[in-house]
């Protein structure tokens, strides 16, 4: 079975939950994963990279956007904010760790 590309999966990272799904030109393709968010910074880094993989069964994938709680930094992608909900989570070179990951 060939592989359909799609632009990119789009993650909501929250305090609370994960949302995740499948998106082009600003559109949904699919239905969302919702899980909702372990505790601890490995936990939630293991989570994403789980879903990056779910996704990329059946799609190539072009790229991942995640929108996090807090405050990213837009060129490192290393969180440099966070709150209260995510303990650990402010440091984090997401962008690093997941295209390190994932490549």
């Amino acid at each position: 079975m060939e592989k359909k590309q799609v632009p990119a999966i789009g993650i909501d990272l929250g305090g609370t939950k994960i949302l995740a799904g499948l998106v082009s030109s600003s559109r949904l393709l699919g239905e969302p994963l919702r899980i909702p968010t372990p505790q601890g910074r490995d936990n939630i880094i293991n989570a994403l990279l789980e879903i990056i993989a779910k996704f990329q069964k059946d799609s190539l994938v072009l790229g991942v956007g995640i929108s996090t709680a807090g405050i990213v930094d837009p060129n490192s992608g290393e969180i440099i904010g966070s709150t209260g909900n995510m303990p650990g989570w402010e440091g984090t070179k997401l962008k690093n760790i997941l295209q390190d990951k994932t490549a």
